[in-house]
């Protein structure tokens, strides 16, 4: 992610809905590694903590609405976040070495990068046995 002007929409990496109804161990956890500085100009992730047990339905539907139709994302989150009960969104800086795990039912979504090098975050994402058997 390298020079981007805009952010990215607040988004769940686990889309099958019955991974909602289970609420621990979770199916799917990803860890994003941080092999360079990542400071708020960098384009950090955001997190929605608390957000994991939100079923997508419940999510989809709070985002929808007349007044929403021609809305950008970022102009919905404010919505959205009222609807759904949502307090905060975190913005993760990160050190080269960081580790950020995290279940992958957690709405989170990307900032925009106001520095010239591109933001690496590679990631590792670790599955359920009875998850992996579904996908």
């Amino acid at each position: 992610l390298g020079e981007t002007d805009t952010h990215q929409r607040l988004h769940v990496d686990l889309q099958l809905p019955e991974m909602y109804t289970i609420e621990t161990p979770p199916a799917a956890v990803v860890a994003n590694f941080a092999i360079s500085n990542v400071s708020c100009q960098d384009g950090p992730m955001r997190l929605v903590p608390r957000t994991q047990l939100i079923p997508l339905a419940v999510a989809e539907q709070a985002s929808q609405g007349e007044h929403l139709a021609k809305s950008s994302s970022l102009e919905k989150e404010p919505f959205l976040r009222a609807r759904l009960g949502l307090e905060s969104v975190l913005a993760c800086p990160m050190r080269p070495g960081d580790v950020l795990l995290r279940d992958m039912r957690l709405w989170h979504g990307g900032t925009p990068n106001l520095g010239t090098d591109t933001r690496f975050l590679p990631s590792a994402e670790f599955l359920a046995p009875w998850y992996a058997s579904l996908t």
